[in-house]
């Protein structure tokens, strides 16, 4: 029964196909409209967010503090993207469906570049389609354990209720069994009470 429901599980989930979509915004960091590059999931937002910041800390940028809810990596260099040191913006947002990664990149200061200078933001494709497989990997994975919980309430819950049949099942042959009792009690005394009677009616 348990390997057939995840069976089942796995196979909905595998066969569940994310869309990913890179674009470029506008987005208000340190008290102005900067351009920056966005890419949507259908991956919950608290999935995208742990994966986003193990990511960077993998490939060893260390978050150096936070502005307007995007977590920056200030004199970073991230040979992915490109040789330079430079800072990087990163936010996530979204809900439990859906989530969005914004990538606003720096030289320094409010030196921000735009989408169009160079190969910097292009170059941030596989850096999201790495979030997208990482992702969507995750969050299969907590699917599977939020639903393994869910079977393994649902069998105790089951092995429970055999155990209370089977106590059931003793209690019911414990009060037969004494119902046939009583019956050949009741039997034995009755003949007793007319074996009493008829003593009482020869004395007479």
């Amino acid at each position: 029964m348990k390997k057939s429901v995840l069976l089942i599980t796995v196979l909905f989930f595998t066969s569940f196909v994310f869309s990913q979509k890179i674009k470029e915004e506008t987005v208000s960091l340190l008290k102005d409209k900067r351009q920056c590059v966005v890419a949507e999931y259908e991956i919950p937002s608290k999935v995208m967010e742990k994966v986003v910041e193990d990511y960077f800390s993998k490939e060893g940028l260390k978050k150096t503090s936070s502005k307007s809810g995007f977590k920056i990596y200030e004199k970073a260099t991230f040979s992915k993207v490109s040789n330079e040191i430079l800072d990087y913006y990163i936010k996530v947002d979204g809900n439990k469906k859906k989530s969005k990664v914004t990538v606003v990149v720096s030289k320094g200061y409010e030196n921000f570049i735009k989408p169009a200078e160079g190969e910097i933001y292009s170059n941030f494709n596989d850096v999201f389609k790495t979030f997208q497989e990482i992702g969507y990997k995750s969050w299969v994975e907590d699917q599977m354990k939020d639903q393994q919980k869910i079977i393994q309430k649902a069998e105790k819950k089951y092995n429970k209720l055999i155990k209370e049949g089977k106590s059931l099942v003793k209690d019911k042959e414990g009060i037969e069994n004494k119902i046939q009792r009583n019956l050949k009690d009741q039997e034995g005394a009755k003949n007793q009470f007319e074996i009493e009677k008829k003593k009482l009616n020869s004395i007479k």
